[in-house]
């Protein structure tokens, strides 16, 4: 195996005896999905049988195997290598999406036993800049976002809302749209915070928030709000939290959504963002 490509968490090996490619963690060695060698015990592989099994079942395959160990007959062993490189091969197809090309994976297991969940990742060029990343994040982190994307990286800038909801004696922390209050507030819940900040700084705000009291997190609940979902961002009611500490410049506009726990009617929100409400028709005050 030799080393074609390194990145920061990974390195990209290329077997020299049969061309497939391999991903690894930086410093680590490793060997190739299929090929056997001398570190292998054959007796170990229980392998016994193997090409008769598979010419009698797969004919049809045995002359691309034999291509692929250079072979007029096949032994076990040889069917052993095949039968990993194909199914490493099928693992790359699997990934494959429109506008990357896969180039390197890694399958726990092989060449030994097909397979565990494991794996040091698919990684893919990009077709359009030719950027080479995880094929985890389906987004070239090189490009800008696709018009439409929903990723973390495209919203950063968005207009979001970091909050704080009381209900049946627990607080919930939580970031999202104008909606995902008002999910809170028709389940029963009493506005405490709201602030309007950018998506980037809002879940930010939420990540040191929930890193600050893990301790007060419970990790079992019982008959919570539903939508307070699995708890996982739910505190003792009593909790003290200022979102002006997290999110010092950010606006409050806790007023909006507390008024419309209230059951008073607010002007009608088309960019999901909060603004003043539009209280005075219903006390008979001029606009």
């Amino acid at each position: 195996m030799v080393i074609v490509e390194e990145f920061r968490t990974v390195q990209i090996w290329q077997c020299f005896e049969c061309g497939l490619t391999r991903t690894c963690r930086r410093g680590w060695s490793t060997r190739c999905h299929a090929c056997l060698d001398d570190r292998t015990n054959l007796a170990d592989l229980d392998l016994g049988g193997l090409a008769t099994a598979f010419e009698a079942d797969f004919p049809e395959y045995v002359p691309d195997a034999k291509r692929w160990v250079d072979a007029d007959m096949l032994d076990d062993a040889d069917v052993h290598e095949y039968l990993s490189a194909a199914a490493y091969e099928e693992e790359l197809e699997f990934r494959a999406h429109p506008g990357w090309t896969v180039i390197a994976g890694d399958v726990k297991g092989l060449p030994y036993q097909r397979w565990g969940s494991e794996s040091h990742g698919f990684w893919g060029a990009h077709d359009k800049c030719g950027a080479v990343q995880n094929l985890s994040v389906r987004e070239c982190q090189n490009c800008d976002p696709e018009p439409g994307s929903r990723t973390h990286r495209a919203r950063k800038d968005d207009p979001h809302l970091l909050y704080l909801v009381r209900n049946d004696g627990r607080l919930k922390v939580g970031h999202g749209d104008r909606n995902r209050i008002l999910t809170h507030t028709r389940g029963g819940a009493a506005i405490v915070s709201v602030r309007r900040a950018t998506f980037a700084e809002t879940t930010a705000a939420e990540r040191e928030i929930l890193h600050r009291h893990s301790t007060l997190i419970s990790r079992s609940h019982k008959d919570l709000p539903k939508s307070l979902g699995s708890g996982t961002e739910v505190l003792p009611g009593d909790t003290d939290i200022d979102l002006s500490e997290f999110l010092p410049d950010a606006e409050d506009v806790t007023t909006y959504y507390a008024l419309h726990a209230l059951g008073i009617e607010v002007a009608p929100d088309t960019n999901r963002t909060a603004h003043s409400p539009s209280v005075g028709k219903h006390y008979g005050q001029k606009s």
